[in-house]
């Protein structure tokens, strides 16, 4: 690939070391150009907008008034077609439920501590470019429920729908 070619991406991450860590390794794949971070979820809409990366890689827990989750949705929303790889320590369920379950298409969730190597981030990365709905299994738990009293994220039947597929390969 040219770097005309290349899968521009924004790292969003407030822990400075990890987030230089994954500009170094993700820049010197190839294929993959970081086009800048951002450390807070209000930083990464702004820069999501005057960049317009292919992907942003986000954490969850960010400091500020909006968290990764709120900001992947505002960046969505904007540019549906920007792909969304939440990369998070956080195995709770309302941070899964959280990603729109109607309009999936494009968003990966991988647990930080359970990602064997760069490759299988760089293939969540492809697949959210393709349109796919990326989910590390053991972000998943050992069984899919509907969502908790008060979320309007549809049932678990849906959830599972949306899931089930994945964990076939």
């Amino acid at each position: 690939m040219t770097d005309a070619e290349d899968i521009q991406i924004l790292i969003v991450e407030d822990e400075r070391l990890f987030r230089e860590m994954l500009r170094r390794i993700l820049d010197a794949e190839p294929g993959v150009t970081v086009v800048g971070t951002a450390e807070s979820g209000e930083e990464a809409v702004t820069q999501a907008e005057s960049l317009q990366p292919d992907v942003v890689m986000m954490d969850v827990e960010l400091p500020g008034e909006m968290d990764g989750i709120d900001a992947a949705l505002v960046i969505k929303a904007a540019r549906p077609d920007t792909g969304i790889v939440i990369l998070s320590a956080h195995k709770e369920r309302r941070y899964l439920m959280s990603m729109p379950i109607e309009d999936s298409a494009g968003w990966a969730y991988l647990l930080k501590q359970s990602v064997p190597d760069m490759s299988t981030v760089i293939r969540a990365i492809q697949g959210t470019m393709m349109g796919m709905v990326v989910l590390f299994y053991e972000a998943l738990g050992r069984e899919l429920e509907p969502p908790g009293p008060g979320t309007n994220l549809g049932t678990g039947e849906e959830l599972y729908n949306v899931c089930s597929p994945l964990g076939a390969g």
